[in-house]
């Protein structure tokens, strides 16, 4: 991690609001192909609390043997069950990235826009009493430039696996994984809870509530925009765009996104 955040010229600001004994469900923006800041994040709070915090990743990962050194290194797990709940009860951040590999295997001219489709995260986090921080960070999409998108480019080729990872990108040095990341600025701005410990009577009305879960949904990501877009100008990368992107509606229009 300490050569990511050399090659990244990785910064944080907010970590005020992860330092605390008690269990906080971090979300944050999906980057391309992986979720470098959340990595870099997890280094950090590490070298700041002592510990590493609870990262839940695609079962995918197990398959891939960099992945999965990184996976059982870090100490991140592929789903719920007792590894959370110990995190929980020890006061361990858990970390989320609730886009996942549609949000993270997109196209280049897709680029830091917040797509989460599913509601796993905050009905864990409501379940479980546990407040939701949102966090984003400038950068991460521009480590590769992807060629395609991956969800469209399955159903082209009728690949029904939806655990299927199919998806390149470019680097420096050519193709992604034989490339190295472009060395993109990653400023990341961790912010407030956005979500707060719901009472326990309120739990089980607001969990079978599905209008008002979308509501509380919507916020967490319209928050994260917030912070993502932020991150952005603090880094000083706005408005200096990549020069694809002039071309982004014909682009979109040629791959069918």
């Amino acid at each position: 991690m300490a050569g990511w955040r050399r090659w990244f010229s990785y910064t944080v600001e907010g970590m005020d609001h992860l330092r605390t004994h008690e269990c906080k469900f971090v979300v944050g923006y999906h980057g391309r192909p992986l979720a470098w800041d959340l990595f870099m994040l997890g280094a950090e709070i590490h070298r700041e609390q002592g510990y590493l915090p609870l990262a839940l990743v695609h079962r995918n990962f197990m398959n891939w043997p960099y992945l999965r050194w990184l996976t059982e290194g870090l100490q991140w797990s592929t789903g719920k069950g007792p590894t959370l709940d110990n995190a929980i009860r020890e006061g361990r951040h858990v970390i989320f990235a609730p886009g996942g590999a549609s949000e993270g295997l997109r196209p280049g001219w897709v680029r830091y826009e917040v797509d989460w489709r599913g509601l796993g995260y905050l009905r864990l986090a409501i379940s479980r009493g546990v407040e939701v921080v949102p966090v984003a960070a400038s950068g991460v999409d521009d480590a590769y430039f992807g060629l395609f998108d991956s969800e469209r480019a399955k159903q082209r080729l009728a690949i029904k696996n939806g655990d299927a990872a199919l998806w390149a990108g470019l680097g420096p040095l050519g193709l992604y994984p034989w490339s190295p990341p472009f060395p993109a600025r990653v400023h990341q701005i961790i912010g407030r809870p956005i979500v707060p410990v719901i009472p326990k009577p309120e739990r089980a009305s607001l969990l079978g509530d599905r209008e008002a879960l979308q509501a509380l949904h919507e916020r967490v990501q319209a928050r994260v925009q917030e912070l993502l877009d932020l991150a952005r100008v603090r880094a000083g990368v706005t408005p200096l765009d990549p020069p694809w992107n002039k071309h982004r509606k014909t682009l979109r229009t040629l791959a069918g996104r």
